[in-house]
C-alpha cells in the first residue's frame, strides 16, 4: 500500500477535543491506562489527508517530529497504528511471527502466507488488525529471538482456520517497515532490534521444527504466555548524557552547513539536535538492553526544558546564548554562535544519527522515484486491434483479390480496396471521393445500403458497408503472452458501484479476462491490499455461467481500481466506468 511515497497534503493540528476522543476510544479499544493512550496519541498530533500512488484516499496522523502514528484508509474510519507505533508499543496489537527469509518478501509488498507462519494466536478474528514479527535464533548462543513488529495488516482468515490449513494468505499487508510510511518523519536505521524469548525447551523444539518445515500442513502453537517485548527504560541521568552527546554532534553539523547566526532555539532544535539523535543509543552507553532513539527527550532528561538544557551547554562554553528581550514578540532564545573547537567536539565518538537516517532514506526514494518514473515511461501497454475476415457475400469480393482468410484492420480494408477500385478503374472521373459500384462491390454490400447510380459510392460509406458485412474478429498482444486472436466482440473492462443492504457500497469489476493481464485471483488479492477490503468472486448477475466471472471489492473503489487496471497497461479508453444506477436522484 506504500510501496510508493503518497501524495499528501498540508498537515494540520488537531482540535483538542477530537483528540481527546479519539485518544480515549484508543484507551478503550485497546484496554490500555491513560498515560499509555496520551503517548499512542500525543499532543500535539496532526491530520493530513493523503493519496497512494494508485489514488486510494486516507488520513495520516502525525507527531510533532513529523512520524506517521496512525492512518485510515479509504472511508473507513477505524485507526491503523504504523510501524513506527508498534515498535513503541510491540504488544499493541497480536503477533503473527515468520522466518527471518519471509522478511524480505514482505518488504517488497508481499502478503504473508499460511505457510510461513510459524506461530499464531489462536483467538485472532479474520481481517482483525495484526503485527508480524520475525523469529531467528542467535547464531552464537543459539538462544531463540523476536524482533519488534515488521508489518501491521489484517489477518486474512482466522486464527482457528490458520490452525488446520496451510494454504492461501494468512496475513494481507497493509504497511511495513522501511516503506515510504516509515520513511516519514525521524526513525532509526540498521535491523530491527530483537529480543530473547522466554520459552520451555519443548517449544523452542516446536517453533524450530515450524522454521524449518514451514509447508508443513499447520504452524505448531506455543501454549504458553511469551513474555513481552521491552525496551530498556533509561534514566534521566542516561536521557541527558544522550542529549549532550547529540548536541554536541549536532555542532558539528552546524559547522559544515551554512547556517548564518542567531538563530532560534527551537529551529536549533528541529533541525540540528533532534535530528542528531544517536540510531543505536545502547551502544553509547555500553548497555546490552535495546533503547529506543526516540525515547531521548528533554522532558525525560534532568533538564525537563530545553531553555534548560541550553543553559547547561552554555557553562560548558559549548554555544552562546541570548535571552529575547523584554515585552518583544520573539519569546524564543537566541543561538548566537557555537564552538567548534570544543574538546568535546574531538572526542566524540563516531555513530550514526536519527538525520542521516532520514537523509539516506530520503535519496533513496527519490532515487526510487526517479526509477518508478523511468519504468512507467517505458512500460508496455496491452495493444487491442479489432479486426474484420471476409465472411458470407463479400467472399467474392475477396476470392477476386485472392486473400479470402485473411483479416484486416480498417485501414488495411480501405488499402486493398483503394488498390481494387484504381486496378478496375472504378473512381468517378468527376468526383475522386465517390467509386462506381461493380458487380463484385455491389454485391457484397447490404442491399439496404443507399447510393446514387450515377455518381457512385462515398468510398468511407463503402468501407462502411463491406465492414458490416464481415466477421467481426479481435487480436490482443501483451507483454510476455502469447498473440490472442478470436472471433466476436470484445468489450471495455466495466467498473461499477452498487449499493448492499444497509446502504453499504461495493465496487464491481467484470470482463478483465480477454486482456490477459488480468486475472479473477490475482485481481481480487491486489486489491484486497490495495483498498483494504474484503474482495470476492462470482458470476455475473444476469449473464450466463460462460460470460467470465466478476470481482467484488468494498467500498466505492473506482478510482483506485481503474487506476490498477492502467497500471497493468490496459489502455484507459478500454476501461468503461459506470455510475451506480441504485443511487438516488437528489430532489
Amino acid at each position: 500500500m506504500f510501496k510508493k511515497p503518497p501524495s499528501t497534503k498540508t498537515s494540520s493540528p488537531l482540535r483538542s477535543s477530537e483528540r481527546r476522543k479519539l485518544r480515549n476510544s484508543l484507551a478503550s479499544r485497546f484496554s490500555v491506562e491513560q498515560n499509555i493512550a496520551d503517548d499512542l496519541f500525543p499532543d500535539p498530533i496532526y491530520s493530513a489527508k493523503f493519496k497512494t500512488h494508485l489514488d486510494q484516499p486516507g488520513v495520516l496522523y502525525l507527531d510533532s517530529s513529523g512520524n506517521a502514528r496512525w492512518f485510515t484508509v479509504s472511508h473507513s474510519e477505524e485507526l491503523v497504528p504504523s510501524v513506527f507505533t508498534l515498535i513503541k508499543h510491540p504488544n499493541l496489537l497480536p503477533s503473527f511471527w515468520t522466518g527471518a527469509g519471509v522478511v524480505p518478501a514482505l518488504l517488497n509488498g508481499a502478503d504473508l502466507m499460511a505457510p510461513g507462519v510459524i506461530h499464531h494466536p489462536k483467538d485472532v478474528s479474520e481481517s482483525q488488525l495484526v503485527s508480524i514479527c520475525r523469529y531467528s535464533r542467535d547464531p552464537a548462543s543459539g538462544d531463540a529471538r523476536l524482533s519488534s513488529p515488521v508489518a501491521v495488516g489484517r489477518a486474512a482468515m482466522s486464527g482457528a482456520s490458520l490452525t488446520t490449513t496451510a494454504k492461501g494468505k494468512a496475513v494481507l499487508v497493509l504497511t511495513t517497515w522501511k516503506d515510504a510510511l516509515w520513511d516519514i518523519g525521524t526513525k532509526a536505521d540498521g535491523d530491527l532490534p530483537d529480543f530473547p524469548l522466554k520459552v520451555s525447551e519443548a517449544e523452542s523444539q516446536e517453533l524450530e521444527q515450524s522454521l524449518v518445515t514451514e509447508s508443513s500442513s499447520s504452524p505448531p502453537p506455543v501454549e504458553e504466555q511469551i513474555s513481552p517485548l521491552q525496551f530498556r527504560v533509561c534514566s534521566p541521568q542516561e536521557i541527558s548524557e544522550l542529549l549532550r552527546i547529540s548536541l554536541v554532534h549536532a555542532i558539528t553539523k552546524v559547522a559544515q552547513s551554512e547556517l548564518t547566526f542567531p538563530i532560534t532555539s527551537s529551529t536549533f532544535s528541529s533541525s540540528f539536535v533532534l535530528p542528531s539523535r544517536p540510531a543505536f543509543p545502547s551502544a553509547l552507553l555500553h548497555v546490552e538492553e535495546p533503547i529506543n532513539p526516540l525515547d531521548i527527550g528533554i522532558k525525560g532528561s534532568t533538564h525537563k526544558t530545553f531553555a534548560a538544557f541550553l543553559k547547561s551547554a552554555e557553562k560548558e562554553n559549548l554555544l552562546t546564548l541570548k535571552q529575547p528581550q523584554k515585552h518583544s514578540n520573539q519569546t524564543d532564545i537566541l543561538i548566537t554562535s557555537v564552538n567548534t573547537s570544543h574538546p568535546a567536539i574531538s572526542e566524540l565518538p563516531s555513530f550514526q544519527s536519527l538525520g542521516d537516517i532520514e537523509q539516506k532514506a530520503a535519496k533513496k526514494a527519490e532515487r526510487e522515484r526517479v526509477e518508478n518514473d523511468a519504468n512507467m515511461k517505458h512500460a508496455q501497454n496491452v495493444e487491442v486491434n479489432i479486426l474484420f475476415m471476409p465472411h458470407g457475400k463479400t467472399l467474392p469480393l475477396f476470392e477476386k483479390i485472392g486473400r479470402t482468410t485473411a483479416t484486416y484492420t480498417v485501414e488495411e480494408l480501405k488499402q486493398v480496396l483503394s488498390t481494387y477500385i484504381a486496378k478496375n478503374q472504378l473512381a468517378n472521373p468527376e468526383k475522386q471521393a465517390f467509386v462506381n459500384l461493380d458487380t463484385l462491390l455491389e454485391s457484397s454490400i447490404s442491399s439496404k445500403a443507399k447510393f446514387e447510380t450515377e455518381i457512385g459510392m462515398k468510398r468511407e460509406e463503402l468501407v462502411a458497408a463491406i465492414v458490416a458485412e464481415m466477421q467481426e474478429w479481435y487480436e490482443i498482444r501483451a507483454p510476455g503472452k502469447e498473440v490472442l486472436r478470436k472471433k466476436g466482440t470484445i468489450n471495455p473492462i466495466e467498473i461499477g458501484v452498487k449499493m448492499k443492504q444497509g446502504n453499504k457500497a461495493v465496487t464491481t469489476i467484470h470482463g478483465f479476462e480477454p486482456f490477459l493481464v488480468v486475472e479473477p485471483n490475482t485481481l481480487a488479492d491486489n486489491l484486497r491490499k490495495l483498498c483494504a477490503g474484503s474482495t470476492s468472486i462470482g458470476q455475473i448477475p444476469g449473464k450466463p455461467a460462460n460470460a467470465g466471472v466478476e470481482v467484488t471489492v468494498q467500498g466505492k473503489q473506482t478510482t483506485a481500481v481503474e487506476a490498477y487496471l492502467i497500471s497493468k497497461g490496459i489502455p484507459k479508453h478500454w476501461i468503461k466506468v459506470k455510475k451506480d444506477s441504485q443511487t438516488k436522484k437528489k430532489k
